[in-house]
This record gives C-alpha cells, structure tokens and sequence, in this order.
C-alpha cells in the first residue's frame, strides 16, 4: 500500500522537489497511520475492551489474558512501587509481553468472536461447572459473577417453563416440561402437574444455592436442579453467552466509533494543520498586503504559498 503510493508521488512532478517533499510526507501521515490501524489497533481495541468487559462481567472473553504485573497479595501503591524497584527488570519482561500481546495483529490477547462463546460456553454437564469458574479465576474474570448469572438464568428458564413463555426461537412440548420437571431423586414425572411442582421446588433450591455461593455447589444432591443447570447450558445461545456478548459488543462498537472518527476527522484535520502551519503561519518575515488577497474566495494568503499552490488549497479547505 505505502511502497506504490510513494513511488508515485516521487514520479509525479520530479522538477518541484518541495511539491513531491510534501505529498510524502502526506502519505507518511495519512496512509501509514491508516494501515497501522487496520493492522494493529482494530485487533488491539477489540481485545481490550473485552479485557474490560471480562472484568465486568466475570466470564473470560480473550484467547489469552493479561499476565500480572502485581501478585494480588501485594496492595497499596507503596508496596507496589517496592515491589517494581525489587524486580524492575521482570516487571519490564510482564510490561512488555503484556504490550506485545495486545499488539499482535494474529495471536497474542485475542477478543472471541461469536462462533467461539458458543463453543466454550455451552454444553456443560453439572460436574463441569466447577472447572467453568476455576477457569473463570485464572483467566482474570471473576467466579462470583459467573456462578450467580448461571444460577440466574436456570431459574429464569425454569421460570418461563412454568409459565410457558418460552424465549424466542425456543419451542417446549409435553417431552420439554417432562424432562426439566425430574424430582430431587432425578425420578421423572408421571404427568404434566407433577412436573411443575418439582421444576417449582428445582426453583427453591436454586434461590438457596445461589445464597451459598460456589462453595455450595459441592454439596448439591438434588438431581432437580443438577437436570435444571444442564438444561440451561443445552442452549447455545443461553443467557450467559447472550449477556457477555452484548455487553462486549457494546464495548467494541464504542472503539469502532472512536478508530472510524480518527480516521474520518482526525487525521484529514492532522493533515490541515500540517498545511496551514506551512504555509499560512504569519511571521515577521511574511507580512500580508493587498496583493496576496483571493478575491475568489475572499482569504488573505500568505506570500510562501505558490502561484500553482493556491487553488490546489482552497479546494482542500473546501
């Protein structure tokens, strides 16, 4: 891209040195910023905010998290700063991978793409989800949150099964009801009453679970609410998956918006003032008169802007 464009402009007007000098310096500006960004930061971007949003959120959203710079056991600044002068040069390794992980434009800390929080996020079996949230931890998200949106979103799908509200796309039969309505015993119903008083008892024993938090996992026997966490990760599309990705695509739709606005405006209004500070800069040297005023567009030019120059800068303001 920038190898064709510089070869062009050396070819374009080779008698005017300063013309070519400055179209150069265009494309260095411009053109070499823009494919760094296509490159690198829309890469960078989408990973960092899903950093943000893993720790929002709980639930892990990157290929590789960040290492840390600070054991969790060392707090306050101080310690902090002791901790860094002790070790600076390791420090600076962390620093370093960490930067060169997010700047990676192919490996490195990677933003999931949708087909990937479906594959990781659902089909889990009951004695699964206790890796699921170890695996949270170590990854900078957050096990608490993770376990209590779980939890939220059986109880809601238990929910919509009594009241057969069914979320969209999803169909329950006589076959569904039955199955989500096991008893503690995992002994399926003989009828459709039978099932909705068990999956009204699976209920209760969530709000309870949740209460206890992950700890209580361990000591769960009610086959109920085992069949009922199972039924939630049967969705691909469950809540857990749903919610993470809205949130990190309301994330990365914010650094979209901030990477098309610097290159839509910010860096033509670089280039402006990269023009204006050349050639319209007043100095002592530069004094304006009468004839250095454009009648065509009513400006008043600087004597160092050339005769050819003119029309080529009142069209670029335009």
């Amino acid at each position: 891209v920038i190898f064709p464009r510089v070869l062009t402009a050396l070819k374009r007007n080779p008698e005017n040195k300063e013309a070519t000098w400055d179209e150069v310096k265009e494309i260095l500006l411009r053109d070499v910023q823009t494919v760094l960004v296509i490159l690198f930061m829309l890469k960078s971007f989408n990973a960092i905010v899903a950093n943000i949003a893993t720790r929002k959120n709980g639930l892990p959203m990157t290929t590789k998290p960040y290492q840390k710079l600070f054991d969790d056991s060392v707090t306050g600044f101080k310690a902090k700063a002791r901790d860094f002068i002790s070790h600076p040069v390791e420090k600076a390794k962390i620093i370093g991978r960490n930067i060169r992980d997010i700047l990676h434009p192919t490996g490195g800390n990677r933003a999931f793409t949708n087909e990937e929080y479906i594959s990781r996020y659902s089909n889990y079996s009951f004695n699964d989800i206790p890796k699921l949230l170890k695996n949270a931890d170590s990854r900078r998200g957050n096990s608490s949150k993770v376990f209590d949106d779980i939890i939220d979103g059986t109880i809601e799908r238990c929910e919509n099964v009594i009241n057969g509200t069914a979320k969209k796309g999803e169909t329950l039969g006589l076959s569904d009801i039955l199955s989500f309505g096991v008893n503690k015993n995992g002994v399926a119903p003989s009828g459709i009453d039978e099932a909705y008083a068990n999956i009204r008892t699976t209920v209760e024993d969530l709000k309870e679970l949740k209460k206890l938090g992950t700890s209580g996992l361990q000591d769960v026997q009610n086959e109920g609410v085992k069949k009922a966490i199972e039924k939630f990760f049967e969705k691909e599309n469950n809540t857990l998956v749903q919610k993470s990705m809205g949130l990190n695509g309301k994330l990365r739709l914010g650094a979209l918006a901030f990477e098309a606005g610097y290159l839509g405006w910010g860096l033509p209004a670089l280039n402006q003032r990269r023009l204006e500070k050349k050639y319209l800069k007043e100095s002592q040297n530069n004094v304006l008169t009468v004839s250095n005023y454009d009648k065509s567009s009513g400006t008043l030019i600087s004597k160092n802007i050339k005769a050819h120059e003119v029309k080529l800068y009142h069209n670029f303001i335009k």
